[in-house]
């Protein structure tokens, strides 16, 4: 085994591919010293490739070499381990293991030094994609505390990462002004490092916290529908993380992109972005992203009129979810496959999956999860013919968006809201609903949703009997929707177009309204 480690060790242009093989062979020669080194300069090696399961093996074997062994690890050394090994199973969603190791590795909560505080932070980090943001909050402030007047670019950059790990939790509870006015917070730290960071190793800390910065600030502009912002921070942040080679952060980005061309109603560009990314997904073992992409995916298919190819996507988007323990991302895909079952009219599945949503957002204190899972429900209320339950729901969506400054529910609330009052007959302030849907989604430039709006607007219109008027709203909703190829929404809407040139002027029952699907 010695000579073996030794002929293996000499060929430096195979000590990456083989580190793992020559720390075996090291070990086997009771070798301590090099199997260790050749233990972590695998386990290093692995994580640069994703492969994070092999990552963890090898970080394990140098813990159970040093367990084993009178060859002491140094205190920072011993904690680096347990840092990179709570970071691989973070990768893998394994939330509750990198938990455990966090908190193993720093029994005392002692935040006196760098190096502690950022196994903290990571453990706060760890506590937020759980879902449990109340701890993550908490760790967090415990390491605020640590850092009220930071002097140095080191300490401004940690105070730059405790502000950002804030506005991220603010972000994860759909409080995005509060994540915005945190990300300032941020920058301003950031930039008052600029040109001191003193070295390599912290300008490319400082690098990845911008980037860090300019996603969260997109996340957060698209969710309050200011997507030239959002954009913008979006391709700042790729082009960063494009030179850096940063590929989980590329795939989230070029996600988010989607998004927004999806948003947008730039279906082949937003499939594009989301196929991008699911591809850079898969090929580094990223579950996570490989969900997100995939319900990107889904939104397309569905804003096309795959409704099948839509379920198909989601379903494996909650799959993914389910599979690494993501309680937000459950929740998203549960309401998702709600809305197209509500599509389907296949009611009580759609309230299953409702319920669940609903659960995980109470437990998570998720705003806009609990917001749309109302909206859900007073369509289900609406396609079992409770308008009274159906208008109360609508109304509270209303309320909740509007504290929330979720533009986009506010807006679909109040088309919602429309319909259902004009099924009560109650005309006049189902316009006033439906005027109101329309200038907020036309102000977020919200094509998709402001072409459906117009079709219920003009069924609305045909009821009070201005035929001509109710015309040319079909008219610019049909235009709309062809030149976003959404060929099942332009179906419906030139039938509906051809039934109001015949003469007719009833209104046509539509259950299928669309939010953030």
């Amino acid at each position: 085994h010695r000579r073996a480690g030794l002929a293996l060790e000499s060929r430096a242009s195979a000590t990456d591919e083989m580190a793992g093989v020559v720390a075996h062979h090291f070990w086997r020669a009771c070798d301590v010293d090099k199997a260790l080194r050749y233990s972590l300069h695998a386990a290093a090696h692995a994580r640069g490739l994703y492969a994070n399961r092999e990552a963890i093996a090898h970080y394990q074997r140098a813990l159970d070499i040093a367990e084993q062994t009178d060859e002491a690890l140094s205190a920072t050394e011993w904690l680096e381990i347990q840092y990179q090994l709570g970071q691989a199973y973070e990768f893998l969603g394994e939330y509750d293991t990198a938990i455990a190791i966090y908190r193993a590795a720093l029994p005392s909560s002692d935040l006196s030094r760098a190096s502690h505080r950022r196994v903290y932070f990571q453990l706060a980090t760890a506590y937020d994609r759980k879902g449990e943001y109340d701890q993550a909050v908490d760790h967090l402030r415990a390491i605020g505390s640590r850092l009220c007047e930071p002097e140095d670019a080191a300490s401004r950059l940690e105070a730059a990462m405790v502000a950002r790990g804030m506005a991220t939790v603010y972000l994860h509870r759909e409080q995005s002004h509060q994540a915005l006015a945190l990300c300032g917070q941020a920058q301003a730290l950031i930039q008052d490092s600029d040109g001191r960071e003193g070295s390599m190793s912290l300008a490319g800390e400082m690098a990845a916290e911008r980037v860090a910065i300019y996603e969260i600030m997109a996340d957060s502009h698209f969710n309050l529908g200011d997507y030239d912002a959002a954009v913008g921070h979006y391709e700042r942040a790729l082009e960063i993380s494009q030179h850096q080679g940063w590929q989980p952060i590329i795939s989230r980005l070029l996600s988010g992109l989607g998004k927004v061309a999806r948003r947008r109603g730039n279906y082949a560009q937003a499939r594009a972005h989301a196929q991008q990314s699911l591809d850079l997904c898969r090929e580094i073992g990223h579950i996570a992203g490989e969900a997100a992409s995939l319900g990107i995916l889904g939104d397309v298919a569905y804003n096309r009129g795959d409704l099948e190819q839509a379920i198909s996507h989601y379903e494996q988007a909650l799959s993914s979810f389910r599979q690494i323990g993501d309680q937000h991302g459950i929740a998203d895909y549960c309401l998702s496959l709600a809305f197209v079952k509500i599509d389907q009219e296949e009611i009580d599945n759609a309230e299953e999956y409702l319920q669940e949503a609903l659960g995980i957002g109470r437990n998570i204190d998720a705003a806009l999860v609990l917001i749309r899972a109302q909206y859900h429900l007073a369509r289900v209320a609406r396609a079992r013919g409770d308008l009274e339950e159906a208008q109360t729901s609508a109304e509270q969506v209303i309320e909740a968006a509007q504290q929330a400054g979720i533009r986009l529910l506010e807006a679909v609330g109040h088309h919602l809201l429309g319909e259902v009052m004009a099924q009560r007959r109650q005309l006049v302030q189902a316009e006033i609903h439906m005027v109101e849907a329309l200038r907020l989604l036309e102000r977020l430039g919200d094509r998709f949703e402001t072409a459906w709006a117009l079709r219920s607007y003009a069924r609305l219109t045909a009821d009070r009997g201005d035929l001509p008027h109710a015309q040319a709203q079909l008219q610019r909703a049909t235009a709309i929707f062809a030149e976003l190829g959404a060929q099942r929404e332009l179906n419906r809407t030139n039938a509906e177009l051809a039934h109001l040139s015949r003469g007719g002027n009833e209104t046509v029952r539509d259950t299928t309204l669309e939010t953030l699907a």
